[in-house]
């Protein structure tokens, strides 16, 4: 009964953490309302769970997704973990396409997104402990222009052998469910390279409809052509790279709802 009492005063006390707006700003120098958030109540040993940053935007403004297109920057985070934590890599929600005015692109996100990474705690955590966990972020909110903003944010959590397991904030479950699924996780699938001075990559799995790909390196080689057809996609860049992988997202329909798979995968050797 001790020890449950003990765990349960660690559960219950409000953990520290920075201190950020209540709700969005209204200021027009300030368009983005950020928060830093978690789906740990404490820590235990092994275990797993999600940092996050939460945005919440201005109505008629966008943030960045990694590639930002042709206006903006890349929304960047930087999640400090203690030492003895692992921190996996950023994971980007699909964004959506914008046409804007001159026939520019952009690729991000309106009105809400998160940005997020898993964290594994080491295998042995002394209970009662306090670990602090930092984030850094800083984005551009366009409109007819773009603004500058920037998140400083951190929170501690305490250590328990008897912490309850992790569970997402409601408002972080639906960010999370629109972070893409690898390519090589479709059924069937498989991709061909078509080499030459300006390779083709051609996608197919069956039961999809293909419909768009965003790129998500800028400094890839450029995308000249896309051309769906049916379980088919095929791609044609404007040069090949051997330093960098090609990365990006394949936009398709899959039970009559838009899906996004994620593709990375090395150029043709020369």
């Amino acid at each position: 009964r001790e020890t449950w009492d003990i765990v349960d005063a660690i559960l219950q006390a409000e953990p520290e953490r920075s201190p950020w707006p209540e709700a969005p700003p209204s200021s027009p120098e300030e368009v983005v309302h950020a928060e830093f958030q978690t789906s740990a109540r404490a820590v235990k040993p092994k275990g797993k769970f999600w940092l996050a940053v939460r945005f919440d935007i201005a109505d008629g403004y966008r943030i960045s997704w990694l590639n930002p297109g042709d206006v903006g920057k890349t929304t960047r985070v930087r999640f400090e973990v203690p030492e003895g934590f692992v921190l996996g890599a950023l994971a980007y929600p699909a964004p959506q396409r914008f046409e804007l005015p001159g026939k520019l692109i952009g690729y991000g996100y309106e009105r809400q997104t998160a940005i997020f990474a898993e964290v594994t705690a080491p295998d042995r955590v002394a209970d009662g402990r306090t670990f602090r966990f930092d984030v850094k972020a800083d984005w551009l909110a366009c409109q007819n222009d773009c603004a500058s903003e920037e998140l400083n944010a951190w929170f501690e959590l305490a250590s328990s052998a008897l912490a309850p397991e992790p569970e997402l904030p409601p408002e972080l479950a639906p960010h999370l469910a629109a972070l893409p699924v690898a390519f090589a996780d479709l059924p069937d699938s498989n991709l061909d390279w078509q080499g030459g001075s300006r390779p083709a990559l051609t996608l197919k799995a069956p039961e999809v409809k293909w419909l768009d790909f965003f790129p998500a390196d800028a400094e890839q080689p450029k995308l000249i052509s896309m051309k769906p057809g049916g379980d088919e996609l095929r791609l044609k860049f404007a040069s090949r790279s051997t330093s960098k992988p090609l990365r990006g997202l394949a936009v398709a329909e899959v039970n009559g709802k838009t899906a996004f798979y994620d593709v990375d995968v090395p150029f043709p050797a020369q």
